[in-house]
């Protein structure tokens, strides 16, 4: 795993500049620091092409993201209490029928029915999909009463090649630099990814 430096910047050339622009994908075993919210990062990742599974803290942020109209066509699915893997597997199963990426926004304590949804498609979750850990300050904060927030990780982690993505909190980032002279990473960081 491999730390990499993007300069992002609010503003550069007078509009929003977003993390897609500079780095069109995230590249797997990365651990992106960013201290500036709103750069697109999940938005990114729910356009990318790409199986997902993207755990949020709670399920407020997965309905208002499989709501939002801007995702209508991203065949998003959320998975928290009251959705189960049964749920899990019909929503892979007509992903697959329709040839679309599987976009699945879980809690970290409802993460253990995707995992079971995988293993009943035969699917080895850690090779078929990429994790993105969002507001993982959350993790964090809320480990101490929410035993189960790190499964995820746990599985992700024991594993030699794993897809994974995890901004951490402000308290523990490093710069994400305000230049309007951004420059994209050189491209012999992209052939060691």
């Amino acid at each position: 795993m491999k730390n990499r430096e993007i300069t992002v910047s609010k503003e550069a050339n007078g509009k929003i500049q977003y993390l897609t622009e500079i780095l069109p994908e995230i590249p797997t075993n990365t651990i992106l620091y960013k201290k500036l919210t709103g750069l697109g990062a999940t938005y990114g990742e729910l356009k990318a092409n790409r199986n997902s599974i993207i755990i949020e803290p709670n399920k407020p942020v997965i309905s208002g993201k499989c709501k939002d109209p801007k995702h209508g066509k991203d065949n998003l699915f959320g998975v928290f209490d009251g959705v189960y893997a049964d749920d899990v597997v019909a929503y892979m199963e007509r992903s697959i029928k329709q040839s679309k990426h599987f976009k699945i926004l879980t809690t970290p304590e409802s993460f253990h029915k995707v995992q079971e949804a995988f293993e009943e498609m035969d699917m080895d979750i850690r090779y078929n999909s990429f994790l993105l850990f969002d507001e993982c300050h959350k993790i964090v904060k809320d480990s101490g009463f929410r035993p189960d927030i790190t499964l995820p990780m746990d599985l992700f982690l024991n594993v030699n090649r794993k897809p994974w993505y995890l901004p951490l909190p402000s308290s523990l980032q490093t710069h994400v630099l305000k230049n309007r002279n951004f420059r994209p990473l050189p491209s012999s960081l992209h052939s060691t990814m």
